[in-house]
């Protein structure tokens, strides 16, 4: 408990006081009844078929004005549910059990809020619904004013600041239970232990907080006590290029050093290759990534990169390029899905061997941010025979826009002065690409 109090000691360090109003006094019995009942009956699909009308159900939502609710034996709770002829046999045993739970809430509690809201009653809320929907039931009691701890966010947000990156319970009886200790150490209301947590995943302040499903431990100013981000494995360098989207400077031994720990994969002797690691996550469900890995969104897209570099055909000087489509197997990965446009020179010999290339400009392709003089200065200083030019359109659509035509114009005209010949023009959409000299236009 000490260790729990210090804990939250961080967690309210730097929050701001807040004031949280309880309900002067509970909903009626029968509103109780009929809020309680729309949560059974959807957790529990019933009735199981869809032809029950509102009207048929009407008697089921008064049966509190037509029972006895001190005593009432369960024989009397089935035939009342059978003269509504809509449950069959299964479902009326299912509603008469949870029935019975809430009448016997209803006379253990006396519907006293304080003991509404204490563990014993809480598991005879529990027992009543299936367990998914534990959490809905503390949602339904804090709209009737009851102080009780019901955010599954702030729940989060404590597990990872004292277990780390160990998978989140999905019951809330632990969190509800360490909430009522804290509140009853600090004599403070539950609802604020929790909203205080809370805040640093954004809720109550509306705004977004650093502890999100994917976390930002880098904005977080408790990161230094929090063991979550003690135990970020992420390198620096790979977090900042995901979150700027912009992976240029990510070597892919990096991103196999970054997924391997996350993924909670093996390391294999000497460097991980990025085909063997493919190999070990594929056939993967949605299910498995999340359950190796809170920052799943995160891991996904690394891996994307890692999968579009391995799918890349890596060139070495002296390799030929007989045709457009090699051209276009080799750089479609990279360009086809890029928000911006990408300008690419690659330089040829005289046999149409590659020698490098070339990062002419990142962003609006126009006449005056491609000019000849960028374009044909690593030629000559290379002393390329010919080149080949290679631009995206993020649009996907690679039908070349009229700046496009006037671009490459001038470059085939600078050729031929310079005596190293524009040999093609490649725009690259998602799925197809466009060739100048294909198309008869060089």
């Amino acid at each position: 408990m000490n260790s729990d109090l210090h804990l939250f000691d961080q967690l309210f360090e730097e929050g701001n006081e807040a004031s949280f109003r309880l309900a002067p006094s509970l909903p009626s019995l029968q509103e109780l009844f009929a809020d309680w009942l729309d949560l059974f009956l959807r957790a529990w699909e019933l009735p199981t078929h869809t032809a029950a009308r509102w009207e048929e159900l009407r008697g089921l939502y008064s049966l509190t004005e037509r029972i006895s609710l001190q005593y009432c034996r369960s024989d009397q709770l089935e035939r009342e549910l059978w003269q509504l002829g809509v449950f069959d046999e299964r479902e009326v045993k299912q509603l008469t059990d949870g029935l019975q739970v809430f009448l016997k809430i209803v006379r253990s509690s006396e519907l006293q809020p304080i003991r509404l809201c204490t563990l014993e009653m809480l598991e005879l809320w529990w027992q009543a619904l299936p367990e998914a929907f534990a959490w809905d039931q503390l949602k339904l009691m804090r709209s009737w004013g009851l102080d009780v701890a019901w955010r599954k966010e702030a729940w989060r947000v404590w597990w990872r600041f004292q277990q780390g990156k160990q998978t989140v319970p999905e019951h809330p009886r632990q969190w509800v239970s360490l909430c009522q200790q804290v509140a009853l150490k600090r004599g403070c209301q539950i609802i604020k232990v929790e909203e205080q947590v809370a805040r640093w995943a954004g809720v109550h302040l509306r705004q977004e907080g650093p502890c999100q499903t994917s976390p930002n431990c880098a904005t977080c100013r408790i990161r230094g006590h929090c063991r979550w981000a003690q135990e970020e494995t992420v390198p620096r360098d790979v977090e900042l290029a995901w979150q700027a989207q912009d992976f240029q400077g990510v070597s892919t031994q990096q991103l196999i050093e970054a997924l391997i720990p996350t993924l909670n994969l093996p390391e294999e002797s000497g460097q991980t290759k990025e085909g063997s690691l493919l190999r070990r996550v594929e056939g993967w469900s949605v299910q498995q990534w999340q359950q190796q890995s809170e920052n799943a969104f995160r891991e996904t897209q690394l891996l994307l990169e890692l999968c579009r570099r391995h799918g890349e055909e890596r060139l070495q000087p002296g390799e030929t390029f007989h045709n457009s489509g090699d051209l276009f197997r080799h750089f479609r990965h990279r360009l086809r899905l890029l928000k911006q446009e990408v300008f690419l020179v690659v330089l040829l010999d005289n046999k149409h061997r590659y020698l490098g290339e070339q990062l002419i400009t990142q962003g609006l392709l126009n006449r005056s941010l491609v000019h000849p003089r960028e374009v044909f200065a690593q030629a000559v200083e290379q002393r390329a025979a010919a080149l080949v030019c290679l631009h995206n359109h993020p649009s996907g659509d690679p039908q070349p826009s009229s700046e496009d035509h006037k671009v490459t114009q001038r470059l085939k005209e600078s050729g031929q002065l310079l005596g190293i010949p524009l040999l093609d023009h490649l725009v690259i959409g998602e799925e197809r690409y466009v060739s100048f000299a294909d198309e008869g236009w060089l």
